[in-house]
C-alpha cells in the first residue's frame, strides 16, 4: 500500500476515496477515526495525524491521475473564474453622453440614469 493523498479535512479524503472507487480503484482511509483533534502522541511529542488515502502499489499510477483531477477541482472551487467587471460607464438616454458608472445623473444634462 502507498499513501497518495493527505488532508486535514476528512471530507476531502472521503471525496477522493469515492472518486477512486468510481474509477475501479480500491483505497483505504487511514487516521480517519480516533484522533478527533488530529493529534497523536508519539514518543512524548504531539504530532498532527491528518487523514490519509492509501492504494495498492499496483494502482498507484491510475490513482495519481484521479488525485490530479481531484486537486484541480479543489483548486478551481477555491479560485472560481472571476465575473466580468461591471461596466464602468453608461449612456444618457436624454443627451447621449457617456457617463461614469459612479454617477447617478448625467454630468451634461442632469438627467437621471
Amino acid at each position: 500500500m502507498i499513501k497518495i493523498f493527505s488532508s486535514p479535512y476528512i471530507a476531502e479524503c472521503d471525496q477522493l476515496r469515492m472518486l477512486l472507487e468510481l474509477a475501479g480503484i480500491r483505497s483505504d482511509i487511514r487516521n480517519e477515526f480516533g484522533h478527533s483533534i488530529g493529534l497523536v502522541i508519539t514518543g512524548g511529542v504531539a504530532e498532527f495525524a491528518a487523514p490519509e488515502v492509501w492504494v495498492d502499489d499496483s494502482d498507484h499510477a491510475d490513482a495519481m491521475q484521479v488525485v490530479q483531477t481531484f486537486m484541480r477541482s479543489l483548486r478551481d472551487a477555491l479560485n472560481p473564474t472571476p465575473e466580468p467587471p461591471a461596466r464602468d460607464e453608461w449612456h444618457c438616454t436624454h443627451c447621449g453622453e457617456t457617463v461614469d458608472a459612479a454617477l447617478h445623473t448625467c454630468w451634461n444634462c442632469d438627467a437621471p440614469r
